[in-house]
């Protein structure tokens, strides 16, 4: 029977100057201890390709920034053993803009309100690329993220630095985050009509979920500027307690996903439209990753992510569309937000 490594994650929390290493435990691996954290792994669909994934770690090892290097040195994790083949292909401008049209003539037919669509682009794996040293660089490059490294033998290896909080849930106390509408980096009075409506309709629908399920939450405020690098969003947290019974935060999450801002709206229609008009697996791109230990529950959109497969690196990325989309700009702001990893692609390893 083939032996494969165990599933870890890394990640680094926005504002925080060391990281997080889970790994599964060796063992009893299926056996909860008081002290385990669960870590999972939610793709945008649940497929038998993408399942919802997870396993139990012990109690994280800690480490600063400045002390990964030595750490990778050390542990010669076997990193190529995690890496999963893909026939996802790369999407051409011709047919993203497609698929934005096609998405519109849903808006103006079919009851559709937003959509995201998104795409993929393939580039071929740069000589010397290393998982962990590239995890370490976005660690210093983007503070203000999640930062991740997850491996999976089901999965693969995936990474990327996300802006995007999912929900966030301690006694019951919880904490999410409405976030929509991109540009390069400027203030909120730069921000158009469409970027204004595409984040209020996240707002809207999480707040409709949340009261469903009975959180009591604060009135939000006005839409705040998030920078991350050369990208703006806008964006409104929410705050919330959780009354009357207990309620698991993995329960809660799985209702919010996806929210409208990496699915669409009406929720049913827009993953309708997604299945019919994207040409390609989304797998665990626009899902999520969570984390459950004893002080909590911590949980983000897998965003400004990549894939590594044994020959290439699959970079994802896509934009909320509604009728005032200009299927060109929609094209431009995908190229944006991939940049936020090529870019250090190509600083750390030029071709």
């Amino acid at each position: 029977m083939a032996s494969f490594p165990p599933p870890l994650l890394w990640l680094k929390k926005p504002g925080e100057n060391f990281v997080f290493l889970y790994r599964e435990k060796d063992e009893q691996p299926d056996v909860q201890a008081p002290t385990d954290s669960v870590i999972q792994l939610h793709p945008f669909q649940c497929t038998a390709r993408n399942p919802p994934l997870s396993f139990l770690s012990p109690y994280p090892q800690k480490i600063y920034i400045p002390d990964l290097s030595e750490m990778i040195t050390a542990q010669h994790l076997p990193w190529m053993e995690y890496l999963r083949s893909t026939n996802t292909p790369t999407t051409t401008r011709e047919d993203h803009i497609q698929l934005i049209k096609n998405f519109q003539k849903e808006m103006t037919h079919n009851g559709l309100i937003k959509a995201i669509a998104s795409r993929a682009k393939k580039i071929p794996m740069p000589a010397h690329f290393h998982p962990a040293h590239f995890f370490r660089a976005m660690c210093e490059c983007y503070e203000d993220a999640y930062v991740y490294l997850l491996a999976h033998p089901e999965a693969g290896l995936w990474t990327g630095s996300s802006p995007e909080l999912l929900l966030k849930q301690k006694s019951n106390e919880i904490e999410t985050l409405s976030l929509a509408g991109t540009l390069p980096n400027v203030e909120a009075a730069s921000f158009g009509i469409k970027e204004w409506e595409e984040q209020q309709i996240v707002t809207d629908s999480i707040l409709q979920i949340l009261a469903e399920y009975r959180i009591q939450t604060e009135k939000p405020g006005p839409p705040q500027v998030k920078k991350l690098n050369h990208i703006s969003h806008l964006y409104t947290p929410l705050f919330g307690k959780i009354t009357g019974t207990t309620m698991k935060a993995s329960m809660l999450a799985a209702a919010l996903h996806p929210t409208p801002a990496v699915g669409g709206f009406p929720k049913e229609k827009a993953i309708r439209a997604i299945n019919q008009y994207e040409n390609y697996d989304r797998a665990y791109y626009t899902g999520y990753t969570g984390i459950t230990d004893p002080y909590g529950s911590l949980f983000f959109v897998n965003l400004r992510c990549m894939q590594v497969t044994p020959h290439h690196i699959l970079l994802y990325a896509g934009g909320g569309i509604t009728l005032r989309s200009l299927p060109e700009k929609e094209w431009e702001e995908t190229e944006w937000k991939m940049q936020t990893l090529e870019q250090l692609l190509v600083r750390l390893y030029p071709p």
